[in-house]
């Protein structure tokens, strides 16, 4: 705007103004001068005409207040607040000779703005760390200042809350509604978390030139958004906000964390060890299959120069393992790409052969879906975060999955494709452990499907896509340990399944479900309907009985058996699992799982050989299949040594059971530790407990509690073992402990002698706590109850009644 004559702004003739820079409708924004002293400033005045003047000039003074209390290089420096000449409120802050970051942006590339933006972010992150929340977070209230990189400065703080200066001005909704997040909008309870989601929202539209939910929900990734930001701006963006990162710092360093990691790696040559690559493999990336011109798009998904980089990518990774987990990687990628490739020039030789074109035709929609998933792990390959390494091979599941559907010449009806791409990001995300992502992915895949699915009823209101939506967010939920919350969605799904007559989402659901009443939730009686539901199915559809779905179902009734205590059932059932898998290499992590499953259940049965043998095994797979130190192998080998301990300690060698257990006593896994424990406090706790071991039950209760899923019997043995040592020590809690071992031997187990055992040991507790008439209360029930008591808790019966009879006080 054009430059006019100085004029005092102020009474004093401290600032003069020489141009309008902006015109808004709460003031107008001159640059002016401080003649105090002598710098540039920006004059920001409020217009008394302006409507809601009282309240816009309070939100003026909340302004320079909250930059004030803010001292940080990326936030706008306020000097001074005053009067003008007619009686205007006006504020001084730091002048800014440069552009917006929306005028900015355009144009650019994400490797020159998402710099820009994360220097907003920490601008942000400070005034979260003085509880300032901004509220109005968009690339307009952000000002740059010179060149490569620019100088980032976070402004317009007027609508900005904190407890300090809790302002709800007007009671209206305030901000920008293309930037503001769904609380806002619902005038609930704003906090950092509605900045995260302004600032995914604008860093999105940075990076695409649209901001995301503009034309319907459920976002999925758009072309040209680098896979590894979308997982990150996704979660922000979470209708939720305790589904969001917990914080904007933690959302930043975690994009920061996938910068370095992508500095960090060489820039390689197509031929840079292609030569030992293609000797290790006995495959040639390139190679066109000759036999079909229609399967020459296949190979561009799988180039030579794209293995050489995954490799690359893969063990540039800071784990002692990654090399050899590089390797299998890849070796799986090649041998499942040439089975596919394999797949397609059969399908061209059945062209001439098969009179079925709608046969064909569907063949080949599965295999272009197979091609596309390929393209989709290959880039989570590629985007993996350090974190996330050791799941690397998992990745390759659902590429395993399409080899089999594919063979079996079946083309599931295909769903929207905003709702595929969604569910199956999800899917990534949980097998690599991301609970949080795959809930919120699924959650949007659901919003969106409810706007898009096809319908299967004349109402419209079920579809397959609604249907899938819902497994999957069952999944998640039941992957994450959150069994009560998954099992309406994957009930809700049987609900689309049955409505849409979709067997394969049927056959999904109720497996799924199956596993967790039996495995999670323990009502074994609910969880066989389903399984007979799936057996029948299978059965009708002639389906393999080496197959991924024969496999699950035969896993679910193994835990169903395990948990009723049919041990030998069980093993038979995961047995006949392992079989129904077929390759090894092809499942090298669910082959382990079912094999520490026997193991399990062969240790419970008291076949302490049989156990050892099948951990062993697990561990072998493992370290063959994975890595030799990969995490899951080292779990391997505790298991190992946990059997050994366990086996020591049943045939009488305590020093030996002492040695092998007294390093799990700190296992990272919870499951191995409590077993440790449980049997390592039974070898010596001899009555009354010593420091050490009162510390150890305590933790052994306490990590009993956290893991509801844990098995029955080891849940029992632990809870015994803890309230006795616990009780001994004089703390009521033990005796808690040990009333919750006895309920559930006596409805799990009633035909064991632990029942009777525990009994005696509580009205021990209670006589050494003074609650005498409690105490006598329990022997009698114990007579009542209990005709034979095992020789040990007889002779402690015995020993207590005399005492109880010639103690005559009362609690």
């Amino acid at each position: 705007m054009a430059e006019f004559e100085p004029i005092a702004l102020d009474h004093d003739g401290r600032f003069l103004v020489y141009e309008i820079i902006g015109v808004g409708g709460m003031g107008i924004v001159y640059r002016g001068h401080d003649l105090r002293l002598d710098r540039q400033v920006a004059l920001k005045v409020l217009r008394r005409r302006a409507l809601q003047a009282e309240q816009i000039e309070h939100r003026l003074i909340h302004e320079a207040q909250t930059l004030a209390s803010i001292q940080d290089r990326n936030i706008l420096v306020v000097y001074d607040i005053g009067r003008s000449r007619n009686g205007d409120l006006f504020l001084a802050m730091q002048y800014i000779h440069g552009p917006t970051l929306r005028e900015w942006q355009v144009g650019r590339p994400l490797i020159e703005i998402l710099p820009v933006y994360l220097e907003a972010g920490r601008g942000l992150i400070a005034a979260h760390e003085r509880s300032v929340v901004h509220r109005d977070f968009k690339p307009d209230n952000v000002l740059l200042e010179g060149e490569t990189p620019p100088r980032v400065y976070v402004a317009d703080f007027g609508l900005a809350w904190s407890p300090e200066f809790d302002t709800q001005i007007g009671g209206g909704v305030l901000g920008t509604p293309e930037y503001m997040a769904p609380e806002q909008h619902q005038r609930a309870c704003v906090t950092t978390q509605s900045d995260q989601y302004a600032f995914c929202v604008a860093l999105w539209e940075a990076c695409i030139g649209a901001r995301p939910l503009a034309d319907r929900p459920g976002p999925a990734r758009p072309p040209g958004m680098p896979r590894w930001l979308y997982r990150q701006l996704i979660i922000g963006l979470s209708p939720r906000p305790e589904d969001r990162h917990p914080s904007l710092a933690m959302l930043l360093e975690r994009i920061e964390r996938v910068q370095r990691r992508k500095r960090r790696l060489p820039t390689l040559g197509v031929a840079a060890g292609l030569a030992v690559l293609i000797g290790a493999l006995g495959y040639t990336y390139g190679s066109r299959p000759p036999e079909c011109s229609e399967a020459a798009h296949i190979d561009k998904v799988w180039t030579d120069a794209r293995a050489t980089k995954l490799r690359a990518h893969l063990e540039s990774y800071d784990f002692d393992y990654a090399a050899e987990l590089a390797e299998h990687v890849i070796a799986r990628l090649a041998a499942n790409v040439e089975l596919r490739h394999q797949s397609w020039r059969a399908l061209c030789e059945q062209r001439e052969r098969v009179p079925n074109p709608e046969l064909l035709a569907g063949r080949e929609r599965c295999l272009e879906r197979w091609r596309l998933r390929t393209t989709a792990q290959l880039e989570a390959l590629e985007a993996l975060e350090s974190e996330k390494f050791p799941q690397a091979m998992r990745l390759l599941e659902p590429l395993v999955a399409y080899a089999e559907l594919c063979a079996r010449m079946e083309a599931p009806a295909p769903l929207d494709a905003g709702v595929q791409q969604l569910l199956e990001e999800s899917e990534n995300a949980s097998l690599v452990l991301d609970h949080a992502f795959a809930q919120s992915l699924a959650r949007y895949a659901l919003e969106l499907a409810g706007h898009v699915g096809r319908g299967c009823t004349s109402q419209g209101e079920y579809s397959r896509e609604q249907g899938f939506a819902r497994l999957r967010l069952g999944l998640s939920l039941m992957q994450a340990g959150q069994a009560e919350l998954a099992r309406p969605e994957l009930q809700a799904a049987l609900i689309h399944a049955s409505a849409c007559a979709d067997d394969s989402l049927a056959i999904n659901a109720h497996t799924s479900l199956a596993r967790l009443l039996a495995l999670e939730l323990e009502l074994i009686d609910a969880a066989w309907p389903s399984l007979g539901f799936v057996q029948g199915r299978l059965d009708g559809l002639d389906e393999p009985s080496e197959s991924i779905r024969r496999a699950d179902l035969l896993e679910a009734e193994g835990f169903a058996e395990l948990k009723s205590g049919q041990l030998p059932r069980a093993i038979e059932r995961f047995g006949q699992a392992l079989v129904a898998l077929g390759a090894t290499e092809d499942h090298p992590l669910r082959v382990a799982k079912l094999y520490e499953s026997i193991g399990a259940a062969a240790h419970l049965l008291g076949d302490f050989d049989g156990a050892r043998e099948n951990y062993a095994r697990a561990h072998h797979t493992i370290s063959t299949m994975l890595a030799t130190e990969h995490p899951l192998a080292q779990r391997a080998r505790r298991s190992v040594q946990l059997n050994e301990g366990l086996l020591a300690y049943a045939t009488g060698e305590t020093e030996r059971a002492l040695e092998r257990l007294t390093p799990l006593l700190r296992a990272p896994e919870l499951d191995t530790q409590v077993a440790a424990t449980t049997t390592w406090l039974y070898v010596e706790f001899d009555g009354e407990a010593t420091p050490e071991q009162f510390a150890l039950a305590r933790e052994l209760l306490k990590n009993v509690h956290a893991q509801p899923a844990l098995e029955t019997r080891t849940r029992a043995e632990a809870l015994t073992v803890a309230g006795q040592v616990i009780a001994s020590a004089g703390d009521e809690s033990g005796v808690s402990a040990l009333r919750e071992s006895l309920t559930l031997w006596m409805t799990r187990f009633p035909e064991s002698e632990n029942t009777g055992r525990v009994a005696v040991a509580i009205a021990q507790a209670l006589y050494n706590l003074g609650r005498i008439d409690e105490a006598r209360a329990e022997v009698r029930q114990i007579s009542e109850w209990s005709s034979t008591l095992p020789a040990d808790a007889e002779a402690a019966l015995t020993e207590i009644e005399p005492l109880l009879e010639a103690n005559h006080g009362t609690n």
